[in-house]
């Protein structure tokens, strides 16, 4: 259900897109640059999302988070969710990410989204 509940927060956010990569990953992106990816074949699921450099290095030393594999030199992180995070906290985590991805892209972009 928290799985769930995630992915719905994803698919909520203004042309937010999904797609099955790797597999079994479900990626969310925002025109083509992703920024959160569910292990739906993990057990139980896991999140990897983006995050802003000074964010990636607070969450790394939460007992709850790791770097993420192939990803962690661009400021990813991984957790596994069977409950231990709060819900609100995820999702926080997930729009932040998803912001990030938003100021990364060009200013007429941006103002296409925010507007």
């Amino acid at each position: 259900m928290l799985a769930q509940n995630l992915q719905d927060h994803c698919r909520a956010m203004r042309e937010a897109t999904q797609d099955m990569k790797w597999g079994e990953h479900l990626v969310f992106s925002l025109r083509t640059k992703m920024f959160a990816i569910f292990g739906i074949s993990d057990d139980p699921v896991t999140l990897s999302f983006k995050c802003e450099p000074e964010i990636y290095h607070h969450l790394i030393h939460h007992p709850h988070f790791i770097p993420a594999p192939y990803l962690a030199r661009m400021f990813w992180v991984k957790c596994t969710l069977d409950g231990q995070i709060p819900e609100a906290e995820l999702k926080e985590h997930l729009s932040d990410a998803y912001r990030a991805i938003l100021a990364k892209l060009s200013k007429k972009a941006q103002r296409e989204l925010t507007s």
